[in-house]
């Protein structure tokens, strides 16, 4: 077993995402856990060798959302997921994905 970035104890190479710097920051401690976990299981099983990637978190009114990812800006959605309800507080976010690290638009 390894530590992840939050100190909980996971299997290695569990998580294939990093944030800037090697930690996983506020989004993942805070806010989104399960938003990162799943962004990084697409990732990791899907879309690993596309180095630049970006994904959506879009919230709707009733709680719904959808989560898309795109190689770029303008270019078609290659992953969609929807959700039934989220505990998302804010109603949309774009990360960023470059060769494995996590990103939010402020830091890219």
């Amino acid at each position: 077993m390894i530590h992840g970035n939050d100190g909980i104890p996971q299997p290695r190479g569990a998580f294939p995402l990093t944030g800037p710097h090697g930690r996983c920051g506020i989004l993942c401690k805070e806010i989104a856990r399960w938003l990162v976990m799943d962004i990084a299981a697409v990732y990791q099983c899907k879309y690993r060798k596309i180095p630049f990637q970006v994904w959506e978190l879009k919230k709707k009114e009733d709680g719904t959302a959808v989560l898309t990812m795109k190689e770029d800006s303008g270019q078609p959605v290659k992953y969609r997921q929807e959700y039934e309800w989220v505990d998302f507080p804010l109603n949309e976010i774009k990360l960023y994905v470059i060769d494995g690290v996590m990103l939010l638009p402020s830091e890219y």
